[in-house]
C-alpha cells in the first residue's frame, strides 16, 4: 500500500489552513496536530498516522470518484479526530501522545479544552467553506456536514460510555462492543461514507462502505487494546502494560474478568490508587492463563474478515479492492 499521494496533499492543505490561523489558541490546535513542535518549528511530514483522512479519500478514489474531490471532508474530519484526542488526553490525563508531551501538560487543563473545542469549530467551519472549485455544490457540503456531525456525536457517546466504565466493577463485552462501535468506528466508518458519497451520490452505495468502515473501525481498536498491553514501546511511544497502569477497562482486562476469581484478583488491583509492577505481573498472568491475547486477536481478524467480505462484494474494481483488503489487513496487523 501506499497512500503518500494523498497523505502529502492532505498535510499539505491542512498545515495551511491551520497556519493561516493567528490567535493564541491557535497555538494548542497547531501543536496537537502536529503542525508545530513544541519548539515552534513547522513540521513537514505528519507526526500521526492521519488515517481517517486517508481512509476518506482512497475511499473516493476506490469507488471512482475524484479523489481531489474528498480533500474538504478528509480535513474535516482530521480535525475532528483531533478534537476528540486533545478531550481524551485530559479526561485520562495521558502525559503522551505521538511520542510527544500531550498539550494539557504544557497549557494546562483549562486552555486544553478550549483548544479542543477550537478545533472542533474549526472543523465544521471547514465543512462548510468554499475550499476550491470541486467541492462548491452546497447541498453536498451540506450532506457531507451533516453525516459528520452525526457520527461526531456517536464518537462523543462512545466516549462518555467509556468514561462510565471508570466507576463500574463489571463491564461486559456487549458492553464494551458498544462503546467502541461510537469512540473509534463512528469516525472510521464515516470517513469511508463520505468517500463514496463524493465520488457518486448514491446512498446505498455510500452506506455498504460505511459498514465496512464500521467493522473495519471495530477491527482497529481491539488491534489498539492488544497493543496497549503487549505492544513494543519502540513502535507505540507506550510501555508494555501501560493500559494497566493507566486502569483502563479495554478488551484484554474485560476478557480476563470473565471468571469469577480473575475478575476478583483483577478488581482488588485496579481498586489501588497506584498499580505497581506487581500488579502488572499478576493481571499479565491471568490474561495468560485465560488465553486473552489470542482472543482480542481472534475477535480482531473476524471483524477484519466480515470487512473483506463486504469489500468482495462491492462495485469496485480488482485493483481497488486488492488494495482496501491489504488496508484491512493492516488494521490488525499493525505495531503502532
Amino acid at each position: 500500500m501506499n497512500f503518500e499521494k494523498y497523505s502529502t496533499v492532505i498535510w499539505k492543505l491542512l498545515s495551511e489552513l491551520i497556519l493561516t490561523q493567528t490567535a493564541d489558541v491557535y497555538d494548542i490546535v497547531k501543536y496537537s496536530l502536529g503542525v508545530l513542535d513544541q519548539k515552534g518549528n513547522i513540521q513537514t511530514k505528519p507526526s500521526g498516522k492521519i488515517l481517517r483522512s486517508i481512509l476518506c479519500t482512497f475511499t473516493c478514489d476506490s469507488t471512482g470518484g475524484n479523489w481531489e474531490n474528498a480533500l474538504q471532508s478528509a480535513i474535516s474530519l482530521e480535525l475532528i479526530h483531533n478534537f476528540s484526542l486533545i478531550h481524551d488526553d485530559i479526561q485520562d490525563e495521558d502525559t503522551q501522545r505521538r511520542h510527544q508531551p500531550t498539550a494539557w501538560t504544557i497549557w494546562g487543563k483549562e486552555k486544553a479544552l478550549v483548544g479542543g473545542t477550537t478545533t472542533h469549530c474549526l472543523a465544521n467551519i471547514t465543512s462548510l467553506m468554499e475550499f476550491s472549485d470541486s467541492c462548491s455544490n452546497k447541498a453536498i457540503q451540506l450532506h457531507l456536514s451533516k453525516v459528520l456531525s452525526e457520527k461526531c456525536l456517536q464518537m462523543i457517546q462512545g466516549q462518555v460510555l467509556d468514561l462510565s466504565f471508570e466507576h463500574k466493577t463489571n463491564v461486559t463485552i456487549e458492553e464494551y462492543l458498544e462503546m467502541i462501535s461510537g469512540k473509534t468506528a463512528a469516525l472510521i466508518s464515516c470517513a469511508m461514507h463520505m468517500g463514496a458519497y463524493i465520488s457518486e451520490q448514491n446512498d446505498s452505495k455510500a452506506l455498504l462502505f460505511n459498514n465496512i468502515g464500521y467493522l473495519l473501525g471495530l477491527a482497529y481498536q481491539i488491534r489498539d487494546d492488544i497493543l496497549g498491553i503487549w505492544g513494543n514501546s519502540e513502535f507505540t511511544g507506550k510501555g508494555v502494560g501501560s493500559d494497566v497502569f493507566r486502569k483502563k477497562k479495554s478488551l484484554p482486562i474485560i476478557h480476563g474478568s470473565q471468571i469469577p476469581e480473575h475478575k476478583t484478583s483483577i478488581t482488588e488491583i485496579y481498586s489501588k490508587n497506584t498499580v505497581d509492577k506487581a500488579d502488572l505481573a499478576s493481571v499479565m498472568e491471568i490474561m495468560d492463563t485465560c488465553k486473552t491475547q489470542a482472543y482480542c486477536q481472534n475477535l480482531a481478524n473476524a471483524y477484519c474478515d466480515k470487512a473483506i467480505k463486504n469489500i468482495d462484494d462491492a462495485p469496485i474494481d480488482q485493483h481497488a479492492k486488492k488494495e482496501m483488503v491489504a488496508l484491512a489487513h493492516y488494521f490488525v496487523e499493525r505495531n503502532t
